[in-house]
């Protein structure tokens, strides 16, 4: 899901199923959701008021690219941990024109058995 749909087209000709709500995203995800937010904040919202995170399967994995604090993040994985979720936290950093270009670095914090079996 994203409110700008500019990408739309373009993610779904790569495989990407197209959610209308960050809720509607939630409900679909049968083993992974990639969230890439602006900011605490908005990972706030969307996972906790908006109710996202209670949406997640037992046994499904959520990959957060958002940049943010290290206490908020923990404070989720725990959440989704007590719910049988695991989270991966992978920033991404260079930007826009790096990604393009095929160069974008993902940090990856996490436990790394739930990062192999994500891995490819």
């Amino acid at each position: 899901y994203d409110p700008d749909t500019t990408n739309k087209g373009e993610m779904e000709a790569h495989g990407a199923t197209w959610a209308t709500s960050s809720v509607e995203a939630g409900r679909a995800a049968e083993t992974v959701l990639f969230t890439a937010l602006p900011a605490p904040p908005e990972v706030r919202q969307v996972m906790e008021e908006d109710g996202v995170l209670e949406l997640l399967k037992p046994g499904s994995c959520w990959i957060d690219h958002t940049t943010t604090d290290h206490e908020e993040t923990m404070r989720l994985a725990a959440k989704a941990g007590n719910r049988g979720v695991d989270m991966l936290e992978c920033p991404l950093t260079g930007g826009l024109e790096l990604l393009k270009a095929g160069l974008m670095t993902v940090l990856v914090g996490g436990d790394k058995a739930v990062l192999d079996k994500y891995e490819s």
